[in-house]
């Protein structure tokens, strides 16, 4: 016994179905939404034939009025037989395959009066849907005579009753019925049948409802060893079901559990998503939640995020009983996925090529900086031998990467090729991704363009060689350059390491004065980061990049030297005290402008000739590597955060002055920020490592002010002001929201001058002014003099002791 929709899928050609109804009006209409049938002949209303002719929701229906077929005292139906009969035939001959026949018998029997002609009419569709191969369905309604139902019960092998299709017990043939002594033994095996079905169907029930039981509890003991949460709602939301691994992610028991509505173990800023997923499944607008991720709440008030999918349970009504879920924890995945995306991040927006390649050598992944450097697009690199990227030259190098990277780390120069076919040289350092397995998944090649270094190494090559065969002055200038190179390396204090390139500019090359000029890419504008015997007048004032006709901004924008000759008929931008000759060198850096390099000599010596050019372009490519080479990018670290409240309310963009002889409540403020989302860095006159310890600091960076070089500890130097500033607008920009703590301000004062510590505590609140940072400066106010401390007061926002 099965519902009529169901049944009515699986009749065939041939079947011959009862249907009753409390009525036979809309019979069309439920037939079509039920098996919706391509062709449909339909014995029955005139009416309705007139008001339904053609399609029905896709089906083509042909009627058949029994009023224009049957008439007269003695009825006979063959007429409307045979004209069915002709319709079949037609629909076949046009290719229908399929014929559903609808007979409505409150209409047939208006005509045939005669319980005996109607049964004679049953027998002949039923010989029609043997013989044509047709579905037959008679309509019968539960207000017919019941004679006639009784009759219609024995001349059909299905009945519809009910929502139910039903095979007929009492069905006869026609050589059955005309046999009472056959249709009583036919019933009687009937009986007996069904009486034996019924014993067998509760022994089968019984041994059902063991193994049931039985499967059940290996469900239960299986569902309870799932890592994942396993669970069930009722229709208010509630907890009815949790395995145990339910109450290992989120630390309640199975009995808290079932006393809570799921909304109670849910992230507020996720419950609407979670709740009208739950309502969608309640309503019946989704069958299923697939892939839903929620930030769960622990016993402990701790998150984890869990990924939901769900499913609604509907009994055989249609109505909700439940829902079922699976809540597997990400937590970790998130976490691996966010590591992921941070790595991928910094391989997208490093300034060296990144290429990866499977263990063939075959190009799988080629970063941002790649596509400049070879002038290629992605599409045309990935998919490539990585062989493109080596000239004809190099391509042994290649082999051998591929080959030594298996056991270990391979680094060389070799000459590298662009899409136009330009050779450049290249420094490339390779190794070799595994899996769990320690098995070779990938190569990861590192290109850097080289081409620069290449160009100074030889041109200080070229020059070594031509100033061995100079004069003894000249020669002088190639020793100092060395000198000042080699004393470079045992510094990283940017005050003391461009001091010496000046005194080698100065006293090594026979000039009477130079100058560093760095950019300021916040303002714009070039500033004066030392100089020696420099005007000051060029020094004290910086150089806006919008004067396009100085020819220091002329230097930077056109990346050249440019050399002006008698500085006392020019403008007094240039004019030196005495006549002379004034040079402006870039500072390039893989061609990006750092600075400009400028100095001059007095017209009482020899004039700057292209070879004192030469050596400027020398220093001013000794200073780009200098300034790389110690340039420090402070990692903005998120501290461990806490859950308390944060103490202090500090507005953004501001710089604040802490009144206190000992810097405890700055240190205290600082640390309340950085746990509570702000991204830290201090720079301190007390020993970082103690500061850490006081206030249980674990990840903010931090640097001692000292003038100690330590391996200990990151440090800059007091008179290091370039560097401080480079360290605290940096820091700002890669951490939003910044707090940054500079601890020292006297101590500064007292290795510079006030002017000068006062005009680097100006720039450090433009670049906090400019952000979302703030900058906090505890000061003793007994440790200066008081115009002095007047003037940092009125300055910035002050915080007292208190």
């Amino acid at each position: 016994m099965t519902s009529v929709r169901t049944g009515l899928r699986t009749l065939g050609p041939g079947d011959h179905v009862l249907l009753v109804r409390e009525d036979t009006k809309s019979v069309i209409s439920f037939l079509v939404d039920n098996i919706k049938p391509k062709v449909l002949l339909y014995i029955g209303e005139e009416k309705y034939e007139n008001r339904r002719k053609g399609k029905v929701k896709g089906a083509v229906i042909r009627f058949f009025s029994p009023e224009k077929f049957i008439s007269g005292e003695n009825p006979d139906y063959e007429p409307l037989i045979s004209r069915v009969i002709h319709e079949i035939d037609d629909v076949r001959k046009k290719g229908g395959s399929q014929i559903w026949l609808l007979c409505d018998m409150r209409h047939v029997s208006e005509k045939i009066a005669s319980l005996e002609g109607l049964s004679r009419y049953e027998t002949r569709l039923e010989g029609v849907c043997s013989d044509k191969k047709i579905i037959c369905i008679c309509v019968y309604s539960k207000k017919d005579n019941p004679s006639l139902l009784l009759s219609a019960f024995t001349s059909h092998p299905f009945v519809c009753v009910e929502d139910r299709l039903c095979k007929n017990i009492y069905f006869l043939t026609e050589n059955q019925s005309s046999t009472p002594s056959m249709a009583v033994d036919i019933y009687l095996r009937n009986l007996l049948s069904i009486d034996e079905t019924g014993e067998k169907l509760q022994e089968i029930q019984g041994k059902i409802s063991a193994q049931q039981k039985k499967s059940n509890k290996k469900y239960r003991d299986l569902v309870d060893h799932v890592p994942d949460a396993i669970y069930s709602l009722n229709n208010r939301g509630e907890f009815i079901e949790v395995n145990t691994g339910s109450t290992i992610m989120l630390g309640y028991s199975r009995e808290e559990f079932l006393e809570k509505h799921f909304s109670a173990l849910i992230h507020p800023d996720d419950l609407r998503k979670a709740a009208e997923s739950f309502e969608e499944l309640v309503r019946g607008k989704r069958e299923k939640t697939m892939g839903l991720e929620l930030r769960l709440l622990t016993n402990t008030g701790s998150i984890r995020i869990g990924e939901l999918n769900a499913r609604a349970i509907y009994d055989e009504k249609g109505q909700f009983v439940k829902t079922e879920g699976i809540v597997r924890d990400i937590t970790d995945r998130k976490k691996q996925e966010k590591d992921l995306e941070f790595l991928a991040r910094v391989v997208e927006t490093v300034s060296d090529a990144v290429v990866i390649t499977d263990t063939d050598g075959i190009i799988t992944y080629v970063n941002p900086t790649a596509y400049a450097m070879f002038g290629c697009s992605k599409k045309e690199l990935e998919g490539k031998s990585a062989s493109i990227l080596f000239s004809n030259s190099s391509h042994n190098a290649l082999l051998e990467i591929l080959t030594r990277i298996h056991t270990g780390e391979w680094e060389g120069e070799i000459s590298a090729i662009k899409k136009g076919g330009n050779r450049f040289p290249a420094w490339v350092r390779a190794s070799v991704l595994h899996d769990e397995s320690k098995n070779t998944l990938n190569a990861v090649m590192v290109f850097r363009d080289i081409t620069l270094q290449k160009e100074a190494e030889e041109k200080l090559e070229r020059y070594a060689l031509l100033l061995e065969m100079k004069v003894k002055e000249k020669t002088r200038g190639t020793e100092t350059l060395l000198k000042t190179s080699y004393a470079l390396r045992n510094t990283s204090n940017w005050k003391r390491g461009t001091d010496t390139i000046m005194k080698g500019i100065v006293e090594g090359l026979g000039f009477d004065g130079a100058a560093i000029f760095f950019l300021n890419d916040s303002e714009k504008a070039l500033e004066c980061l030392c100089h020696l015997n420099f005007p000051d007048h060029l020094c004290e004032k910086s150089l806006s990049l919008s004067q396009d006709r100085h020819m220091a901004i002329r230097c930077v924008t056109e990346k050249t030297p440019l050399v002006l000759h008698d500085t006392v008929n020019e403008s007094l931008d240039y004019s030196l005290e005495e006549p002379g000759d004034l040079a402006w060198v870039p500072i390039l850096f893989q061609a990006e402008v750092l600075g400009v390099l400028a100095a001059y000599k007095k017209s009482t010596h020899d004039g700057i000739e292209p070879e004192d050019v030469d050596m400027l372009q020398l220093y001013a490519n000794l200073i780009a590597e200098f300034i790389e080479r110690t340039r420090v990018v402070v990692k903005p670290m998120a501290e461990n955060q806490v859950s308390t409240p944060s103490k202090y309310n500090l507005e953004l963009q501001e710089t604040y002055l802490l009144e206190e002889e000992k810097p405890r409540k700055a240190f205290d403020i600082f640390a309340d920020l950085v746990k509570h989302g702000f991204r830290g860095f201090g720079i301190c006159r007390t020993h970082p490592q103690k500061v850490r310890e006081l206030f249980n600091l674990e990840k903010t960076p931090m640097m001692w002010l000292s003038e100690i070089d330590t391996s200990q500890v990151e440090q800059v130097g007091p008179k290091d002001i370039p560097k401080l500033i480079y360290l605290v607008s940096e820091f700002i920009k890669r951490a939003q929201p910044a707090a940054v703590l500079i601890e020292g301000v006297e101590y500064l004062v007292i290795q510079n001058d006030f002017n000068t510590i006062l005009r680097l505590l100006h720039t450090l609140a433009d670049h906090v002014a400019t952000s979302h940072s703030v900058l906090l400066l505890p000061i003793n106010p007994k440790a200066l003099p008081s115009h002095q401390y007047f003037m940092l007061r009125t300055a910035f926002t002050l915080i007292d002791e208190g």
